[in-house]
């Protein structure tokens, strides 16, 4: 099974859709911005769904700070052209002050990630390249 761990900021308010099972979900976008070696940055923008939701859907404004575990997947779009997307399975809202509470959002998205297999490379490993 293919995970993704993934922290960043909604682009705009998330939106509450019905989908054509009739069963609600959850559509919003979040950006990660990444630090280059020659100081530059890229943000890169992942659409996501999340089933259900409604009890969440007013909290996922534009802005908002989240920690995501998800599923990639694959649709073909209007034009026929794939759409990537991923599939939310777990989130966690980080708040505004993120210098706090980020730290602490990575140990318990560890812990998930290990419950679902992922084991993370020791320290003194050498780098594979």
């Amino acid at each position: 099974m293919r995970t993704v761990f993934l922290t960043g900021n909604l682009g705009k308010d998330a939106e509450l859709k019905t989908g054509k099972s009739g069963k609600p979900y959850l559509s919003f976008s979040v950006g990660s911005t990444e630090r280059k070696y020659d100081g530059t940055k890229e943000t890169v923008w992942i659409n996501c769904t999340m089933p259900g939701g409604e009890k969440l859907h007013p909290y996922l404004t534009k802005g908002t700070k989240v920690a995501i575990v998800g599923k990639p997947n694959e649709k073909n779009g209007d034009d026929g052209k794939p759409v990537h997307y991923l599939t939310v399975n777990e989130i966690d809202l980080q708040g505004s002050d993120q210098k706090k509470e980020q730290p602490q959002a990575m140990k318990e998205a560890a812990k998930k990630l290990q419950k679902v297999g992922f084991k993370p490379a020791d320290d003194d490993d050498e780098p594979p390249f």
